[in-house]
């Protein structure tokens, strides 16, 4: 069995030649092919469709391909439609690129804890982890890399630092002694009636939403998880992967990070022009 792909087709192409010309469009427009050397733990990377978040996501995924790919990727995302702290425990997973192979052995230590789920209806129709898929095989097949297992967990819970560091305290105790990466997936603010967050209308709402945003990846940046949660609580800032960025915070810190970096930030009313209904996008390496 495979957990087939659910946004094919309107996320990303279903043909797996437009596929690897939109990514590969979507490199070149952002950070470039040629591959450099780094040492990171991890990526924050976007998830709408590639027409918009898609030069965001190259420059995270490329961070991540030059710091070599490890032998799991642990994927953290928001579950967007059905809620659940859920662990997917089943199939291997498929894109119009290939399949993707699920670390079911690492996937069900993690589960052991009582704070997860491994109900996979949560997993079945969710866009946030299946879109990172498509770069990852990309750049893997382009520069010959080994393609890593996934885990994909995904998280609905309200935004609490006492909570995330106790998923982070978990996912770490299973992982420390392994060869793992972090991809959590979150795009930043929704801005617009669209979305029912409207916090200024009028002048300078482009420079309104940078700022807003700005100031949250700063808490990112300085991985500071208590600041991030209060900041974001107080501002009801719109980041729809706030909590797996908040267990990301604290589990950088134990993988050893002393820092997070911002790589590329920019919205979809950059792409469009126009700010009345707009989602940002951050690449960030940690």
């Amino acid at each position: 069995m495979i957990r087939e792909p659910a946004v094919a087709g309107t996320f990303y192409p279903d043909s797996p030649e437009e596929l690897k010309a939109e990514i590969k469009k979507c490199i070149k427009d952002g950070p470039g092919e040629e591959l450099k050397t780094r040492n990171i733990h991890g990526i924050i990377s976007p998830h709408a469709g590639y027409s918009y978040s898609g030069v965001g996501a190259a420059y995270a995924h490329k961070a991540l391909a030059e710091s070599g790919y490890p032998e799991t990727l642990i994927l953290l995302g928001p579950a967007h439609m059905i809620g659940a702290n859920s662990i997917w425990l089943g199939s291997d997973w498929s894109t119009p690129i290939g399949k993707v192979e699920v670390d079911r052995e690492l996937g069900r230590e993690i589960a052991q804890d009582e704070l997860f789920d491994i109900n996979p209806d949560s997993h079945v129709s969710e866009h946030s982890l299946e879109v990172q898929l498509p770069f990852i095989q990309y750049f893997s097949q382009k520069h010959k890399l080994k393609l890593p297992k996934i885990v994909p967990i995904l998280f609905s819970s309200t935004l609490n630092a006492d909570l995330a560091e106790k998923f982070a305290e978990i996912i770490y105790s299973k992982i420390k002694d392994k060869d793992v990466k972090i991809v959590v997936s979150s795009d930043f603010t929704h801005y617009g009636i669209g979305y029912g967050y409207l916090p200024f209308v009028g002048l300078n709402v482009k420079d309104k939403i940078y700022d807003l945003d700005k100031k949250a990846i700063e808490y990112i940046e300085k991985l500071d998880l208590k600041g991030f949660v209060e900041y974001v609580n107080k501002t009801e800032a719109t980041i729809c992967g706030a909590f797996p960025i908040s267990v990301v915070i604290s589990l950088a810190k134990k993988l050893g990070s002393k820092g997070a970096k911002l790589l590329k930030y920019y919205t979809s009313g950059d792409v469009v022009s126009s700010y009345s209904n707009s989602v940002s996008y951050a690449a960030i390496e940690f």
